[in-house]
């Protein structure tokens, strides 16, 4: 697999940067940092990070470095999969801000006494809403609880913006969603404190018929 370089717990952890280095095989080693670990592999510098939903390894800088193994990235979503319905209401209430020519925010959370949606919920907080961006007007709450964080991008295309890579600075997955009403298209990514890896949406939500799902190329599990 070659991800795509990036752009730039329930322990208690030591440091809040670990640095380590790959040894004799494909997979990092264990993640101990309290944010992240620097990984050094023969063939470049890994971001390694965990929390309990989500587990993700990728490459930040691409080098070759002799002696030392290549790593395997790794990308391991411990829930289940965003339901179809579930997108579809997102989408829905998407493009109800969409005719108005303005963006909105959603933040997925999951608990285990969710009955509905295999347990995800969905919150779209109160939040200033503009054509080009959207903000909660407080910290906290559902910002804090969400593993998923998705904004729309009205008829715009689906794709993350520099404000975006500024605004996205937590440990959670980021989707934004674009092309509506006619043509709508989900991108998605993972954040790890300003590192970024695209993957495919369909590793983490079901989309429904006529919902493309923009896929990178070169992300291959």
């Amino acid at each position: 697999m070659t991800p795509q370089v990036a752009t730039q717990r329930t322990f208690c952890p030591t440091q809040l940067i670990e640095y380590k280095t790959a040894r004799l095989t494909s997979q990092p080693p264990e993640c101990s940092g309290g944010l992240f670990d620097y990984v050094f592999a023969g063939d470049g510098v890994y971001v390694h990070a965990a929390r309990p939903e989500l587990e993700v390894c990728f490459c930040v800088e691409r080098a070759t470095v002799r002696g030392l193994p290549p790593l395997l990235p790794v990308f391991d979503f411990r829930l289940p999969r965003i339901p179809e319905s579930f997108v579809c209401s997102m989408i829905r209430d998407a493009n109800v801000w969409a005719e108005q020519g303005l963006e909105t925010l959603f933040h997925l959370c999951w608990s285990d006494l969710a009955l509905m949606d295999d347990g995800w919920v969905g919150y779209e907080p109160e939040q200033a809403r503009t054509a080009k961006s959207c903000r909660p007007f407080q910290d906290g709450g559902s910002h804090d609880r969400a593993i998923v964080e998705v904004h729309s991008h009205h008829s715009m295309a689906a794709k993350f913006s520099p404000q975006d890579d500024a605004d996205e600075t937590g440990f959670r997955l980021y989707a934004v969603i674009g092309r509506l009403p006619n043509a709508p298209e989900i991108r998605v990514r993972v954040g790890v404190y300003g590192y970024f890896w695209e993957i495919p949406a369909s590793w983490v939500m079901d989309l429904p018929d006529g919902v493309r799902g923009c896929e990178i190329q070169e992300v291959v599990l």
